[in-house]
């Protein structure tokens, strides 16, 4: 077996936010400990650019607070569609699951735009220095 190597790209920090949301999110849920393994990995290393990069102001808290509670939304109405599927129950409920679905990616949009915009708000601020 072949090992891939990873390519680094920028990320927003809204991006990188809502990376960090969604491991944390499948690292609960996940029964599978190789993969939970692979996860904590991950997260660490995003935890640690997070760190260096943005820190953790507390404005950005409620929007962070909101993002993991929109993407786990998320995942529970893509877990329930996919329990429909199987099923190939395509009927009401899961025409509501995918709308739902719909208006929660779309406020996860919002709320990396705002995470994005805050933190860019935060870094063009002059620094305030104790004497």
């Amino acid at each position: 077996m072949s090992s891939v190597r990873s390519i680094v790209i920028a990320v927003s920090p809204g991006e990188l936010l809502d990376r960090m949301t969604m491991l944390s999110i499948h690292r609960k849920r996940s029964s599978n400990r190789s993969k939970r393994f692979g996860e904590a990995a991950e997260y660490q290393r995003l935890e640690t650019v997070r760190t260096q990069r943005i820190g953790y102001p507390e404005e950005l808290l409620p929007l962070e607070s909101e993002l993991f509670a929109v993407n786990s939304a998320i995942q529970k109405a893509e877990e329930s569609m996919q329990r429909c599927e199987e099923r190939e129950e395509f009927g009401n409920r899961y025409v509501d699951l995918a709308q739902s679905l719909f208006r929660h990616r779309r406020r996860r949009a919002e709320l990396i735009e705002a995470i994005d915009s805050l933190v860019e708000e935060l870094w063009s601020e002059p620094r305030q220095f104790a004497a």
